[in-house]
Order: C-alpha cells, then structure tokens, then sequence
C-alpha cells in the first residue's frame, strides 16, 4: 500500500464532501483521530476492517482508497457510476452468472455463537442465485433464514442473497433489509439477523425486524450512515450487508 496515494485519496474524498477528518472518523465508528494519522503517515497500514468503514464514510470503496481502483465515489442512492471500471465488473460478474452462489451461514434471531464456533460453511448447499451484476461477484453471498425474525419477507428455510457493504462500496437506502451482527462480552458472542432500515429525521436509524413475531419487536437506534456503533457497555453492533433479494427452494412433494 502506497501511504501517499492512500492519504492523498482520502483528503480528496473529504475535500468532495466537505467533511472534516474527525467528523469522517467518528461518523464511521472509529477514533477520532483515525483518518487524521493517515493523513499525517501515522498510520502506516490501518486495518482492512477500519478502512472499509471510513471507505463507507466517504462514499467510495477500499479498492479506490488503497489503489484507485474502480468508481471513486457513489452516488447517493449507494449505486457506483457506470464507468470504465464498473462495467468490467459488471461484464465479468455476467459471465460468472451460471455458477451458484456460496451460502457462508444464517440469519437468527436469538442466537448467539462463541467466535470460536463458527458455522461449518461446507454443510451449506450453494444457492442457484443469480449474482447482480453491478457488484463484484466476491461480494456477494447468501444466509439462510431460521426461526421468525423475518417472517414478513422470507421464510425458514429462505436463503437471502447478500451484497458485503466492506466489499462493495454499496449504502443501505432507506427501507432497505440488512445483515445486522450484535457483538458482545468482548467479540466472544455474536448474533446475526436481518432488519429494515428506516432513516429517521432526528439523524438516526431504526433496525427493526421485518416480523409479526412479538419476541422481536424491539428495535435498535444507531446513528445515521455509522456501521459499527456501541449499544452499551459490552454491547455492540454492525451492520455488515444488504439483502438483495431471497430465494426459496422448491418443497419436496412426499411419494404415496
């Protein structure tokens, strides 16, 4: 990584929006002085995790923060411009499109995983879901639905296909679902769900389940366009994708 072109692109992004470093900073969950020691060469190789998030921030992707690589920016509604670059990706994403798409787990409500207790992905079958092309294929993956946290929109049993915001560049729009992860006693736990995100006028978020289910009823309130946000203490949460759409297999019809 070039730390003079990294921190060159970054100035540039927030002389565009005019925003200063704290402010991106904080907006994206991180320390205040994050985006100020890249800047100054500081911070010589700042975490991919972080990165993504200021990326978020700013409105452009890692890929064109780290090498200039693909759309500097995004327009509003999180859709990157046609250009050069996005239409190779769309073109090649195409031509990947008969290939099925990795499914890396599941959305529920209620359960909580140790860090150390990953989900065997290799028991999950991959879903016949057609990429979208205007993302990178990497990018893109499915969850499967269990229990009735989302029972207005999918089903258990569904399998969501998802669109990495890190990887993608891609902001949630209002009224969208999204892959929300709750973290807490330190990162050892972690739940994932599915939530509708409703931007409201006092410069929040509303995550709240897209359900009839009473047990979910309660929402979570974050701050607007932050992905990473402390709850309370021990308590955290990101949101991590947006569901693109949901597929659900054909019931198998019982012999007589």
């Amino acid at each position: 990584m070039t730390q003079a072109s990294l921190s060159q692109r970054v100035q540039q992004r927030l002389d565009a929006l005019g925003m200063s470093a704290r402010k991106a900073s904080l907006d994206a969950g991180l320390s205040s002085a994050f985006a100020l020691n890249i800047l100054n060469g500081k911070s010589q190789s700042p975490r991919s995790e972080n990165l993504h998030k200021l990326a978020a921030v700013l409105g452009t992707t890692v890929d064109w923060l780290v090498s200039a690589q693909g759309p500097e920016s995004l327009e509003t509604n999180g859709h990157a411009r046609a250009d050069d670059s996005l239409q190779r990706a769309m073109e090649e994403t195409a031509q990947r499109a008969g290939q099925l798409m990795p499914v890396l787990g599941e959305v529920a409500a209620g359960r909580w995983l140790e860090v150390e207790q990953h989900i065997d992905e290799s028991r999950y079958e991959p879903a016949p879901i057609t990429p979208d092309p205007r993302w990178r294929l990497e990018a893109q993956y499915g969850l499967v639905v269990r229990g009735t946290s989302l029972n207005k929109y999918a089903t258990d049993g569904d399998t969501l296909h998802c669109l990495d915001i890190g990887l993608s560049g891609r902001l949630p729009a209002n009224g969208e679902l999204v892959i929300v992860e709750k973290i807490r006693d330190g990162g050892q736990l972690r739940e994932r769900t599915a939530k509708a995100y409703h931007e409201g006028e006092n410069q929040f978020v509303e995550l709240r389940a897209y359900s009839d289910d009473p047990r979910w009823d309660e929402p979570i309130h974050v701050p607007h366009r932050v992905f990473s946000y402390n709850l309370e203490k021990g308590l955290s949460v990101e949101i991590v994708a947006i569901v693109l759409g949901a597929y659900r297999p054909t019931p198998k019809v019982p012999r007589r």
